[in-house]
């Protein structure tokens, strides 16, 4: 597996892959004028022994009204994640993975999640009818729980390369603390995929739980008995503090179907008759109307395209309306 690492072609398609939609960036335009003797220059420390990961560039971002501090890494260091997350750790953790957990894999994302939802809940209409419950599991600030032994262990199980587990305990090691990932590695976010697949185990195979879906760290199942959804709560729990993780319980909950709930920013209700009731969450249109109010026309209106057409399939039109409304007077504005 290491020896992946070592070749040339990867490493120099790890880079392609690296900077594209950031060509424009000086750090990538001073790594690309000497491509070759870089790449070769880190091939050599791999196998020398002696990479260092260089300082992580930090900084704050806010995303859908949670703020998050972000620790990114140079295109060196990317180019060697991505090289290692590609060649080793993607085909060897994508098919332990369930069909049903869709974060951030290939042909897969939000969408997938909730595609899979609707059918989910179209498929226990058809059996139960809205009799039934929900349980909604949410981890608490779970990429900074990750505990980096427990973590590299995990990883340990599925890779038999001890280089390549050497190198991952390295590159763990450079994140601040005995726990947490770091938000813009490549390595955190294949990891965090990954990690929580016990449970996913659990669920699906252990308990044969048919509707059940896993995006990132936002658990729901769906099922028509309250007491087996405890059960499987419990269970759950277990495995969870076996991780080094908590479930947020504020947010984690076993509720009535035709109460509705909300998943991925999408508020989900079936009807007595069985018609599905999506309803974006109002932080939606509230990130859309700043983004009118401080973007320019000319760069606004592809952005507003493509977010107003997501949309169209949801429950929403007359917000739809309004929001196509301010953005006619930000044009007359702009006039």
């Amino acid at each position: 597996m290491f020896e992946k690492l070592l070749d040339l072609n990867n490493l120099y398609q790890s880079f392609l892959a690296c900077s594209r939609n950031v060509s424009w960036k000086e750090s990538v335009q001073k790594y690309d004028y000497n491509l070759l003797s870089n790449i070769c220059k880190l091939r050599q420390s791999l196998i020398d022994g002696t990479y260092r990961q260089k300082p992580f560039y930090e900084f704050d971002i806010t995303e859908r009204g949670k703020r998050r501090h972000i620790r990114s890494i140079h295109i060196s260091d990317r180019v060697l994640q991505k090289a290692l997350c590609e060649q080793i750790l993607i085909p060897e953790i994508e098919r332990r993975l369930i069909y049903d957990n869709g974060a951030s894999r290939v042909g897969k994302g939000v969408d997938f999640a909730r595609r899979r939802l609707e059918k989910f809940l179209h498929e226990h209409y058809r059996k139960h009818g809205t009799e039934g419950y929900v349980l909604k599991i949410d981890i608490s600030k779970y990429f900074d729980s990750i505990p980096h032994d427990k973590f590299v262990d995990k990883l340990a199980g599925v890779i038999a390369d001890d280089k390549v587990i050497n190198l991952i305990r390295y590159l763990v090691s450079t994140f601040p603390g005995d726990c947490g990932l770091c938000l813009g590695a490549q390595l955190s976010q294949i990891g965090g995929i990954f990690y929580m697949n016990d449970v996913d185990i659990y669920c699906k195979v252990v308990r044969s739980i048919k509707h059940y879906i896993r995006y990132m760290d936002d658990i729901i199942i769906i099922h028509y008995d309250k007491d087996f959804l405890r059960d499987v709560l419990s269970g759950i729990l277990k495995i969870l503090q076996e991780l080094g993780l908590k479930a947020n319980m504020k947010k984690t909950f076993i509720m009535p179907l035709k109460h509705g709930f909300t998943f991925l920013k999408i508020r989900y209700r079936l009807t007595d008759t069985g018609h599905l009731v999506m309803i974006p969450h109002k932080s939606t249109f509230l990130r859309e109307t700043r983004k009118i109010k401080k973007l320019s026309a000319s760069i606004l209106f592809e952005q507003f395209k493509s977010w107003h057409n997501n949309l169209l399939r949801f429950h929403c039109r007359r917000r739809l309306f309004y929001m196509r409304k301010k953005l006619a007077e930000k044009f007359m504005q702009s006039d």
